[in-house]
């Protein structure tokens, strides 16, 4: 979750509780995350509303504690989200009974800001806000009951009582030992365990996503099914999961590919050249949305990932390391062909090495490195291009081919050839490209 350094009462909110001490009802209506950047020297007490909302967030629970002070416990969730977003502010609402809906508080996370992916990737949290409601003497909130669910402390409470569904109990009871008894009773378990752990799995254009296991003889179909399944697992001792597609050909997807582990392993996406498909090679296709985005160590080697339309972002580094191509090995260079912006290292979390990478035809930028990132282009002379126009030849208005911004850090290794762009390279204050 994003890191918010406190809650700040806004000038309304101070009116509001103003009003609460002498016996208005303070009834707490929403809570609300947004993506806004709030500029230098932004008073929190004088905002009415969020910079930019992206998100209302249900309140599920309400405890009025000592000292003045009310938790209110929401849901996050990312259900029938349409597109992902960071969270930089966060804001509680409060019903004024003459002014109406109010920002009661507001808070800010600035670089400290964490990610909300579309609804394609599963997505929910249930987090505490403490906020001040000083001596109100009645302190209310709008409860969605539709969305109410149980905490653990709830669960714990519930599983400690010796009253609660006694018969399912003892059957479970029982359940349980006759399961320990088998002898065979874990080798799923046991084989699940060490799935993450060095091994591959196979993805292909033949395979199939619902009755498929990621073997050789029975692949899945997507890659998103197999990022699916190796996340289901926990890890017992480091190793690199790779997903393989060796027969190669196009895979087409409208959905952006979220890679993330929770026991942070690193995934390695390994494709049988690159290429549009034809001849073995392997491209990834995306129709109307960004192509990988990455929240835990992911390795790119051998394959396209190309976009229909100028409008998205092909690679977007978030967090962990995230290395493209191989430096002395050819055929396992990595294509990004005709986004907006190619590859983009964008969290101070991120760290992104370029071994051996064409990024060609884009419209804005062809590698950025922004918000703290890193970006290290250490491949072997002549493993690294930039051309921002292949096809005609020409020098498109506005095309940059390496940018360091908002602090971003790029370091290159060995010569990178740009052709094509207005600004080779461009740095801004605070950001450097050596």
């Amino acid at each position: 979750m994003a890191d918010f350094q406190g809650m700040v009462i806004t000038q309304q909110g101070l009116q509001l509780l103003a009003k609460a001490q002498t016996g208005v009802t303070l009834e707490i209506t929403r809570a609300a995350v947004g993506s806004g950047e709030w500029p230098d020297g932004q008073d929190p007490e004088a905002m009415a509303d969020l910079v930019h909302e992206e998100m209302s967030l249900a309140i599920q629970g309400m405890e009025v504690q000592s000292g003045g002070v009310t938790r209110l416990t929401v849901l996050l969730t990312n259900s029938g989200l349409q597109q992902g977003f960071f969270i930089r502010e966060l804001g509680v609402y409060a019903n004024d009974p003459q002014a109406g809906e109010i920002l009661y508080t507001v808070a800010y996370a600035g670089d400290k800001y964490d990610y909300v992916p579309a609804a394609g990737t599963p997505f929910e949290k249930v987090f505490d806000i403490y906020i001040v409601t000083a001596n109100a003497s009645e302190v209310t909130a709008q409860i969605d009951p539709s969305v109410m669910l149980a905490l653990k402390s709830d669960f714990d409470a519930h599983n400690a009582d010796p009253e609660a569904h006694p018969p399912l109990r003892q059957a479970c009871i029982d359940t349980v030992a006759a399961h320990n008894e088998d002898p065979d009773a874990h080798q799923a378990l046991m084989e699940s365990r060490e799935l993450t752990t060095n091994t591959t799995i196979y993805v292909s254009l033949n395979g199939d996503d619902l009755h498929g296991d990621g073997s050789e003889q029975n692949p899945f179909r997507t890659h998103h099914r197999a990022i699916v399944h190796l996340s289901r697992y926990r890890v017992l001792r480091a190793g690199v999961a790779t997903i393989s597609t060796p027969e190669g050909g196009v895979f087409e997807y409208d959905q952006a590919l979220y890679v993330h582990h929770p026991d942070y392993i690193v995934i390695n996406l390994h494709g049988s050249g690159a290429g549009d498909g034809s001849g073995g090679t392997t491209c990834l296709r995306f129709t109307g949305c960004n192509g990988l985005e990455a929240f835990s160590p992911l390795y790119i080697q051998g394959m396209r990932i190309e976009s229909d339309a100028p409008d998205y972002t092909g690679l977007i580094c978030n967090r962990g390391d995230f290395v493209l191509g191989d430096r002395y090995d050819p055929a396992r260079i990595v294509e990004i062909v005709g986004w907006k912006v190619g590859v983009s290292a964008q969290n101070k979390g991120g760290h992104l090495a370029v071994n051996g990478v064409q990024v060609l035809d884009f419209d804005q930028i062809g590698i950025r490195a922004l918000y703290g990132s890193s970006v290290i282009v250490r491949g072997a002379p002549g493993a690294v291009l930039i051309d921002a126009d292949t096809v005609g030849g020409t020098t498109p208005e506005g095309t940059i081919g390496l940018l360091a911004t908002h602090l971003g850090q790029m370091f290159r290794e060995h010569t990178v050839t740009i052709q094509h762009c207005e600004l080779p390279i461009s740095a801004d204050a605070g950001s450097q490209i050596i």
